[in-house]
């Protein structure tokens, strides 16, 4: 197709800027991630986080908890539920809590993810996986 040329050119440069714009924000964020993933870098929520109107740069390591290597995700990680005790991480899925608008910290050990409070107290939560269409990348959204 005469288009895909194009196509491929603009994910190319999309994947470029993004990488720039993370590094901008984190200038360890690839010791976090693999730099080589593209498939980091076409995570929509990134793009509503370059367009954010608060300049707290923390959150982008919650977006890309997902996609972290094995050894970044047993280092806490700071992340704040919503109104309703949520928290969505791509490319795993939804947690859900009972503690609305929180700041927690989240980790990952040989027993799976790890949630806790403020006094570093365990905190509860539901993993609810993300949901794929058979034989796409398309992720439903609950």
């Amino acid at each position: 197709m005469f288009y895909n040329h194009f196509i491929n050119k603009g994910k190319t440069q999309l994947i470029e800027n993004s990488k720039i714009l993370l590094y901008k924000e984190d200038k360890d964020i690839f010791d976090f991630v693999d730099f080589n993933n593209d498939q980091i870098y076409l995570e929509p929520l990134l793009f509503a986080y370059y367009n954010r109107e608060d300049t707290d740069n923390k959150y982008a390591k919650s977006i890309l908890f997902g996609y972290a290597n094995a050894d970044s995700r047993s280092t806490p990680i700071e992340i704040k539920t919503d109104v309703f005790g949520r928290v969505y991480l791509p490319n795993i899925g939804w947690l859900l809590t009972s503690h609305s608008n929180k700041y927690l910290t989240l980790s990952e050990n040989s027993d799976g993810l790890l949630l806790c409070d403020d006094n570093n107290d365990k905190v509860d939560f539901l993993l609810e996986q993300r949901g794929i269409i058979d034989g796409t990348e398309i992720e439903l959204i609950k």
